[in-house]
């Protein structure tokens, strides 16, 4: 175009007298964007990307351009068209100017690897520009045009709207743009421009997409709001699933007659009843649109208000319900009241409570009008559109429909990462362990797009598989699990045989055609098969085969189908995401395909690619679906916004990955998925433990309702619900933790969750851009997770605080019903975050994870919370935050969770919490103080209860009224029970579901009344479902009927007598008591007994002589746990197997108990007879102490150590290895042996596995025999420590260490009798030789270590205390040798003969030392002290951490100056030692500690040279001594990070001087540390530029914090028993100014 055609072109875009938009050329638009660069950008969205043109003739006037992204299309672009064509004409809205749209052809490869030609399109809308700032700025005057400015209006609302702004405008004289897109379909108006378009920077609520542009602030790229699902409605399906229950909810509330009658004494039984009818009517509405994709925009929104009613109609229920609790509870006081002071001085409760909250009758009854009024008048609308649409405006969704139907052929030719799995499994069918049954089934389970059905293909047609099987036959099952059909279907795919039955069935037809033939059959996809018969039935034809090795193999996405398939877990196969490397190298495989070329010119864009990657959890389907995108444009930009918005999370094609996980989302029942769709909430890769997550749900009451009207504990309800999640595949098995089972949820799960509840759960982590985030106005549900790394500094925690103030304007904080807070560091925010909540105010739910705060400070108003169900707080490990105790008031309570937070106590009227079922704390003395617990009528578990006598509302009859009571309980003090009838009022027989049972008298109650204390234990009879009972101080004589000859619990898996003083046991075998006939004592009925017992604790039985049991494996077959403790009479324990028994025979004397895993036997001192231990190979773990012949003796092998201590008395007593069974120690790794007699060689010789040995004995466990005999005994221990009472000579040690050839790690404790240190370095080939050892080179080896030791033995100088050292040794630890020095030559080095100097004497001849500690060694020196030993150095080159304590002797320089690999040393009181500065200066030494050595740091009179230093850490305990010496020598301190300044009590401030070499530039961390007299910081603190730590303990004279302050940089501070109270003061001011402070 010439000038004159684009002069003609701008005049009329300019003219406000052109109707229609006119066409406008690409190349015009790329000159006047200036070829849409990146400086025009105004904004960009999900179509496109917003620029700023300017006109080339109109220098100041300028255009809007948008254009829409590249796209390839085959058929036409509706989606341009209808934009297009469908904008507001109005004077208030900006007009559309001119549009481009151009094309040109392109061949391009589709997923299915066609090549098609395609255009090429690019397509632009120009618009007016305007700069003036946002619509919201003029609105003020619109609440009377639009009451319910939240709420989406029609076209005829906005059009209204926008002509009452007109006025408005002019006033202003701003000129205004807004969006034409604002939100409507099917022809009115199309969506399309987002916020990020750039054309606004605010919208009011009820706009879906239109934006408008701020002239104040450029705007940043801003996520598109998640308003969709992966097929248009999911959140929507979400949030309509969540408003039924909460509807569902407020009607059970409103059928309480009791309620409505209260309602009706205050004047509201009209409006109550008039609410409870049009709840029912909305009931009806959602729940008929459950599981429905609503296909009108308009109705979805008409339902989001209707939803948004039932949340306030709950609310306002909600609160009625609190206060009629409050008015019954305030009732019941006043009658009860009087009495109680009077007769009981009963004292008030010692918290002041917050004042009552008062019901609002006038505000209530106006908020149900207007509630009722606003549902009749939507349902109105509702049902009117329903009859004009038809049947139409919804559809159902059919899973059946959306799965495809796979055959055996896989489209993938290579199977990526599963290529050792798939090997395996082939191996398996092929030729190992599923060969030999006739028919074995292998389920492949997974989530959808795992990769199941690929590996199932690739097995298939394996070449080896293809040989092997005769048969093989693959069958698409999907929902359709019909086993009449299947068989029928699999019967057409087996050849037929000869002489077969022409009329016999399919079953029967299978049957002779497998007769002699070998089947692979492939189920594939299965999900219904919840009848384990109808699978029984399926596999019945299959079985009749003569041939062995048959094989099913099965693929699903649900572990509850496996385990209906299969009965052994090894069976089973469970997908996991591909592992990294071969995932990358699929993802890239998908992107690039065989185009090596293309993916080494992208090479730039592979790291990006590789982070996406990771985000996707080795997930196949999701690579295919995000290399879809990614491949698209080859471009950093392009690949960079995919992977900071997640974009494959919105991909909706029928092969991508969200619609593939949301086909098993739809499968679930509607409780299931609102139950998981609260996990989002939860930050990703949180692990859930079991009654978290139940009690979770339990606080959102989302476990109400029970189907077919059965009447079920909400936890069993809970607990259903969270079996079903897991046999889904949603929730996934991690283990225990604290004895307690975890659940994980799937990343790719975890973003499903999020998007299903999108509308109305909001989870923000502050590592995304929480100001970009678009927040839909419905969130009733709220999580932030505080990131570690937004406390790195001060900016970055001032940033994260902006952020989190941008929610003030775009929360709907008064409608939070839910408020979870992670990180823990997030009470760095509490500040900000009580700001943002000061307007919650109906919130049920709070959890608090890692709390240093009270979480008054983070709620204002947390008292005035009526509608509170679950409060959580769980304590920092930095702060102990306080649980709250004012907490009687929330009546609507049903969980308390304390159990990792400090709770002090309870108020009294704690009762008050009459829904109360969770009571969770640390203490359960917490439980023993609560009075009237038998108000708390829900209470699932009371820990501990205590009968006091004097006491009013601590009687048994108080748990009699806990109906509901599970989990475990304790009744403690029942000596003050006074008639036996009162053990009934606790009506233990009634409690079903409690599972523990401690009963406890006071021990040190003595009672001349044991007939009562027979008679309470004996109406103390529990449910026979208890699995748990405890016993402890019964007097009684005997032990109850229903636990001896009238046996009721033989279900009890755990027994423990303690203290008990009976003549008669329960069924456990033969106990004698002293001085009581054996006929008296035991109950051994054939047919009573424990058969699920698993175990079994008896203590304090001050009588029990012996106790022995007869056939173990027959009494106790399940017993895992034995427990003996303070017998102090106990002889004997005797554990026989009798004829018949399962374990008689050759093992039968070393295994106890046929399950046992623990064996604790503690302080029974006379026994002396006990069968041999351990007494299996399998994993056990065994504690005994204090018997006859042993102090201690610990013992486990899943850590595979052994630890003995011996008895003081008889230090001659053998006897301790007669109890150990060697032959089961064969695994052992580490023996640690104290105060034993000699261990025997020839068991020693049998820990074949021993690698570390520690001894501390009396005198030699070692013969020292004959030299030519100690090669016999080769023991492959590498770490050996020797301590203390032994004290051997060098000579013994010597031969000793010979023992060991495999030794690296010695250590020796108070050896006074080694005076002297030498390495065998003749040895040294013999112990070093590489490689294979052969016969004949092991017996050259043997010849020359038996010459070796004679050297050894027979030299004078092992006479003499000389240690010779094995030269292998890479780790030397002498402590308290006071005699022992390093020699200046070493006699048995032939180097010395040359006359060699610095080298040979010392320790130079261990060439492999690493590490080297001495600690008490006076002596170890001195031969270097004298000149003729000057240029010798004691240590080896190799030393790279060496740590010396003690006085040593010298004031010489100390040797170190060759110790070039050193890099951390360490002096402690080592008197007048010195000599650093060489090793300093070598520029290797990292950290360095110097404390008690005041000379150290003495400059030598050589010149040091100067150069780079690595010391990084510095730690001393003398500023003045160590700055004096060290001022020349600044430069090796320049790259400090660390510095402790630890006990110098001279230094009372720092001096310039001191300040410039100490606290330099680099350093990260300071600690002063026990400087008494310090009393000010460093002056140039506050400047300092890189600090992030500061310590400062014990400091007393400290009064201040500098008065510059502290660094900006600082992230850290930590001041403890420091200072005055004015610097604890400044400290605690700047809580939430720092990010981590602790004073």
């Amino acid at each position: 175009m010439d000038s004159r055609e684009i002069l003609e072109l701008e005049n009329k875009l300019l003219d406000p007298t052109t109707e229609e938009p006119i066409s406008l050329p690409l190349h015009f638009l790329r000159s006047i964007t200036n070829g849409f660069s990146n400086e025009q950008e105004l904004g960009r969205g999900g179509y496109g990307v917003v620029y700023k043109g300017r006109l080339l003739h109109h220098g100041d006037s300028f255009i809007a351009v948008k254009k829409f992204h590249d796209s390839h299309v085959v058929k036409g672009d509706e989606q341009f068209q209808k934009v297009a064509t469908s904008l507001i004409k109005h004077p208030n809205v900006t007009q559309l100017l001119g549009y481009c749209s151009e094309s040109k052809g392109e061949m391009i490869k589709l997923p299915n690897g066609k090549c098609v030609i395609a255009d090429k399109q690019t397509r632009i809308l120009c618009f007016e520009y305007m700069c003036n700032g946002g619509l919201d700025k003029h609105l003020s005057a619109l609440e009377c045009v639009h009451p319910e400015k939240e709420k989406r209006p029609n076209v005829s609302n906005i059009i209204e709207i926008l002509n009452a702004a007109e006025g408005s405008c002019v006033q202003n004289g701003e000129d205004l743009l807004v969006d034409h897109q604002i939100g409507a379909q099917e022809g009115v108006l199309q969506p399309d421009v987002q916020r990020e378009d750039g054309l606004m920077d605010h919208r009011p609520a009820w706009i879906t997409k239109g934006i408008m542009k701020s002239a104040a602030a450029p705007l940043q790229p801003q996520r598109e709001p998640v308003l969709e699902s992966v097929d248009g409605s999911l959140c929507y399906q979400g949030s309509r699933n969540a408003s039924f229950w909460v509807a569902h909810k407020a009607l059970a509330s409103l059928e309480d007659n009791v309620l409505k009658d209260w309602a009706a004494t205050i004047n509201l039984g009209p409006g109550v009843t008039a609410l409870q009818l049009e709840l029912l009517s909305v009931k009806a509405i959602l729940e008929s649109t459950l599981g429905k994709v609503i296909h009108n925009s308009a109705l979805e929104h008409c339902l989001m208000m209707l939803q948004d009613l039932v949340y306030d109609a709950e609310d306002v229920v909600d609160e009625m319900e609190y206060f009629h609790i409050q008015d019954m509870l305030d009732a019941n006081q006043h009658a009860e009241g009087c009495a109680h002071n009077l007769d009981l001085n009963v004292s008030p409760s010692i918290h002041d409570e917050p004042p009552k909250l008062r019901f609002d009758r006038d505000n209530a009854s106006r908020r149900i009008e207007h509630i009722v009024e606003q549902m009749q008048l939507i349902e109105k609308k509702f049902s009117s559109a329903i009859k004009l649409l038809g049947s139409d405006w919804s559809t159902t969704p059919n899973i059946a429909q959306n799965r495809p139907i796979t055959i055996s052929e896989s489209i993938e030719p290579k199977l990526y990462g599963r290529e050792l799995l798939m090997k395996r499994i082939i191996d398996d069918i092929t030729k190992g362990k599923h060969c030999h049954g006739v028919l074995t089934v292998i389920p492949i389970v997974g989530p959808g797009g795992i990769g199941k059905t690929t590996l199932a293909q690739h097995i298939y047609h394996n070449g080896e598989v293809q040989e092997h099987f005769d048969v093989r036959v693959w069958t698409c099952v999907s929902l359709n699990f019909n086993v009449n059909k299947m068989i029928e279907e699999i019967q057409r795919y087996i050849p037929k045989v000869d002489r077969e039955s022409s009329n016999g069935t399919a079953s029967e037809l299978i049957g002779q055609r497998l007769k002699n033939k070998r089947l692979l059959l492939v189920l594939d996809d299965i999900w219904d098969c919840s009848d384990e018969d109808e699978w029984k039935q399926l596999l019945v034809p299959f079985k009749k085969s003569q041939v062995q090795g048959n094989i099913i193999i099965v693929t699903t996405r649900f572990p509850a189908q496996a385990q209906i398939m299969v009965r052994k877990n090894d069976h089973s196969i469970y997908l996991q995401g591909i592992e990294n490397k071969e995932f990358e190298e699929f993802f890239l495989e998908i992107i690039f395909g065989d185009d090596d070329q293309s993916r080494k010119e992208h090479r730039f864009l592979l790291e990006t690619g590789f982070k996406i990657a990771g985000r996707l959890k080795g997930s196949p389907l999701a690579a295919k679906t995000v290399g879809r995108l990614l491949k698209a444009h080859l471009d950093l930009v392009h690949w960079t916004r995919i992977l900071e918005s997640k974009e494959w999370e919105h991909s909706n094609g029928k092969n991508d990955i969200m619609p593939a996980l949301k086909l098993s989302f739809d499968y679930l029942s509607s409780q299931l998925q609102q139950c998981f769709s609260y996990c989002a909430l939860f930050p990703q890769d949180y692990k859930f433990k079991k009654e978290e997550l139940i009690n979770f749900w339990i606080g959102q009451e989302a476990l109400h309702y029970s189907p077919h009207g059965e009447s079920k504990r909400v936890e069993d309800i809970g607990l259903s619900h969270l079996t079903e999640l897991v046999n889904y595949g949603f929730l996934e098995d991690e283990g225990e933790k604290d004895g307690r089972t975890c659940y994980i949820i799937h990343d790719l799960l975890h973003e499903l969750a999020r998007k299903v509840s999108s509308l109305e759960c909001l989870s923000i982590h502050t590592q995304s851009q929480v100001s970009s985030l678009q927040i839909p106005t419905s969130i009733r549900h709220l999580s932030i997770n505080i990131d570690d790394t937004s406390v790195n500094n001060r900016l970055t925690q001032k940033n994260c605080v902006e952020d989190i103030n941008t929610l003030h304007t775009r929360l709907k904080v008064e409608k939070l019903q839910t408020l979870m807070i992670f990180g823990k560091h997030h009470g760095c925010f509490v500040k900000a975050f009580g700001d943002l909540f000061r307007e919650a105010k109906a919130l049920r739910v709070i959890f608090l994870s890692k709390a240093s705060y009270d979480v008054e400070y983070l709620l204002c108003n947390f008292y005035s919370l009526l509608h509170l169900r679950y409060l959580r707080i769980e304590s920092s490990s930095l702060y102990k935050a306080r649980f709250p105790n004012k907490i009687s008031r929330f009546y609507h309570m049903m969980v308390l969770d304390a159990e990792h937070c400090d709770i002090i106590d309870l108020p009294r009227d704690v009762s008050n919490l009459v829904k109360l079922r969770h009571l969770l704390v640390q203490d359960d003395t917490i439980h023993s103080s609560i009075t009237e617990v038998g108000k708390l009528k829900s209470l699932q578990e009371l820990r501990r209860f205590m009968v006091k006598q004097d006491d009013q509302g601590f009687e048994l009859r108080q748990i009699g009224h806990l109906e509901e009571l599970c989990g475990s309980l304790c009744i403690d003090s029942l000596e003050n029970v006074q008639v036996p009838e009162e053990a009934d009022e606790a009506k233990l027989m009634l409690k079903s579901h409690l599972h523990e049972l401690i009963l406890r008298w006071n021990v040190n109650w003595f009672t001349d009344d044991s007939a009562l204390e027979k008679h309470v234990l004996e109406r103390l009879k529990p449910n026979r479902n208890l699995q748990k009972l405890s016993i402890t101080g019964h007097r009684g004589g005997t032990c109850p009927s229903w636990l001896g000859m009238n046996l009721s619990l033989s279900n009890l898996q755990s027994l423990c007598l303690d203290d008990v003083n009976w003549k008669t046991f329960p069924p456990i075998g033969d106990l004698w008591l002293v001085n009581v006939p054996r006929e008296e004592i035991s109950i051994n009925i054939p047919e009573k007994r424990f058969g699920n017992l698993r175990r079994l604790k008896l203590i304090h039985l001050s009588g029990l002589k012996t106790w022995a049991v007869h056939a173990p494996c027959q009494l106790f077959p399940c017993l895992e746990v034995l427990i003996i403790r303070d017998c102090s009479q106990l002889v004997e324990l005797s554990f026989s197997h009798s004829a018949g028994c399962c374990q008689q025979g050759k093992d039968a004397n070393d295994n106890l108990f046929p399950r046992l895993k623990e064996l604790h036997i503690k302080r029974c001192p006379q026994l002396l007879s006990f069968a041999p231990i351990p007494w299996t190979e399998a994993p056990c773990y065994i504690e005994i102490t204090g018997i006859s012949s042993l102090d201690i003796l610990v013992y486990g092998n899943e850590n595979s150590y052994l630890d003995i201590k011996g008895n003081h008395k008889d230090t001659n007593d053998s006897t301790v290895w007669d109890v150990l069974a060697f032959h089961n120690l064969t695994g052992l790794k580490n023996l640690c042996l104290h105060w034993c007699q000699s261990l025997p060689l020839h068991y020693l010789q049998m820990l074949s596995s021993l690698r570390t040995l520690r001894m501390s004995y009396p005198s030699n466990v070692f013969p020292l025999v004959e030299a030519d005999s100690h090669v016999k005994y080769q023991f492959p221990v590498e770490s050996l420590a020797i301590e203390g009472v032994w004290s051997p000579s060098g000579k013994e040690l010597t031969q000793l260490l010979v023992y060991f050839p495999k030794l690296s790690d010695l250590e020796l404790w108070f050896c006074a009798k080694v005076t002297g240190l030498a390495v065998n370095v003749r040895g040294q080939h013999a112990t070093e030789t590489p490689g294979t050892t052969t016969s004949a080179n092991k017996e050259d080896q043997q010849q020359d270590a038996r010459a070796n030791v004679d050297v050894i033995v027979a030299s004078e100088e092992a006479e003499h205390g000389l240690l010779i050292l094995p030269p292998q040794l890479q780790v030397l630890k002498i402590h308290g040798s006071p005699k022992l020095r390093l020699l200046g030559s070493n006699p048995h080095d032939d180097n010395n003969k040359d006359g060699r100097t610095g080298q040979g004497g010392g320790l130079w001849g261990l060439s492999s030392l690493r590490r080297l500690e001495i600690m008490r060694c006076p002596e170890l020196l001195s031969s270097y002290s004298s000149s003729s030993f000057s240029s010798s150095f004691p240590l080896p080159n190799s030393l790279e951490h060496l740590s010396i304590s003690g006085e040593m002797g010298t004031g010489a320089q100390l040797p170190l100056s060759n110790l070039t690999a050193l890099t951390s040393l360490s002096i402690h009181r080592c008197g007048d030692l010195r000599g650093v500065w060489s090793l300093l200066a070598q520029g290797h030494l990292n950290e360095l500690s110097v404390r008690g050595n005041p000379n150290f740091f003495v400059d030598s009179e050589q010149e040091i040279p100067s150069c780079s230093s690595k010391l990084q850490r510095l730690t001393i305990d003398d500023v003045a001594g160590f700055t004096a010496a060290a001022i020349r020598h600044s430069p090796l301190f320049s790259s400090l990070t660390t510095l402790e300044i630890c006990e110098d009590n001279k230094v009372k401030s720092f001096t310039e001087e001191q300040e410039a070499l100490l606290f330099v530039d680099s350093l990260e961390h300071i600690k002063f540390i026990g400087c008494h007299n310090l009393q000010s910081l460093p002056e140039r603190l506050p400047r300092h530029p890189n600090l992030k730590r500061l310590h400062i303990w014990k400091c007393g004279a400290i009064q201040m914090l500098p008065k510059e302050g502290l660094p900006s940089c600082l992230r850290y501070l930590n001041v403890r028993d420091s200072g005055s109270e004015e610097l604890r003061r400044q400290c605690r001011e700047l809580i939430n100014i720092i990010p981590i402070v602790q004073v």
